[in-house]
């Protein structure tokens, strides 16, 4: 079927019907093929599916589908081929760990014409008594740790006052992470400063209200993220933070996604 480009369901019905007349009236003459011959039209439909072009994609594609390739090919080889399935998926998803548990954390600032932009390396932000930093990746039990201490040496700045999180690309928040929030709000309360989120998805703030973070954060510090305008919520979390911090000079132009015009928020 698959030499002659056969793609209808008929042709698949005809061929498991051929298969099964030659399995009953024929079935019995296979025991007088010799089996190496039969070995041998196994080892020619094996050496057949092997594609070489999609072996050479994977190796080369990134370093952890090689890893995977190799595990997965040098188990079913020297151990058992259902092994090799079962080491090469194991080995999938512990890579896949590895990389999900890297949260990235990026500091913003406000720009002169009121518009977010990443702070850059080694700059100062102009408000040096308000932080806003974007998260990116998976916030699961994996990712914890590293983003309770990443978190942990930004509030070490002794002009910190405020920090705003931005966690409309933070994902799957599990009871690890929501603990990691909790620390970090009790830890920076009693150095008397803020934490406040904004751009909080639904599902974020599922995982706050049944967790109990929303009462640790306090509901006034979170800002529901507001799909049709982007940077609305990280607006009125500023807002926030002003009042805070009493004059911290914060200016955040609002677009719209259906004229794109904008206008700030004082």
């Amino acid at each position: 079927n698959f030499a002659g480009d056969a793609g209808s369901p008929m042709a698949s019905i005809f061929s498991g019907i051929i298969c099964a007349l030659i399995a009953v009236f024929l079935g019995s003459y296979i025991a007088y093929v010799p089996e190496a011959a039969l070995g041998v039209v196994i080892i020619s439909i094996g050496v057949s599916l092997i594609n070489r072009y999609d072996i050479r994609v994977v190796v080369k594609t990134t370093r952890s589908d090689a890893i995977v390739f190799a595990t997965t090919f040098a188990s079913a080889l020297f151990i058992k081929l259902e092994f090799g399935i079962i080491f090469g998926t194991m080995t999938s998803v512990l890579l896949f760990l590895r990389k999900a548990a890297v949260p990235e954390l990026v500091e913003y600032t406000v720009e002169g014409g009121g518009h977010l932009i990443p702070l850059g390396s080694g700059k100062s932000r102009p408000d040096p008594e308000v932080s806003i930093v974007h998260v990116e990746g998976e916030l699961f039990f994996g990712a914890a740790e590293l983003f309770r201490n990443q978190m942990r040496r930004l509030v070490e700045d002794a002009n910190l006052k405020v920090v705003v999180l931005k966690m409309r690309n933070a994902h799957h928040l599990d009871a690890t992470s929501v603990f990691a929030l909790m620390e970090l709000v009790r830890n920076m309360r009693k150095i008397g400063r803020h934490l406040l989120v904004s751009e909080a998805r639904k599902e974020v703030i599922r995982v706050f209200r049944n967790s109990g973070l929303i009462e640790v954060i306090r509901r006034e510090n979170i800002f529901p993220d507001v799909t049709d305008n982007p940077t609305l919520s990280t607006a009125r979390a500023l807002r926030r933070a002003k009042d805070l911090v009493g004059g911290v000079s914060t200016q955040v132009r609002i677009f719209t996604s259906k004229n794109r015009a904008g206008r700030s928020l004082e």
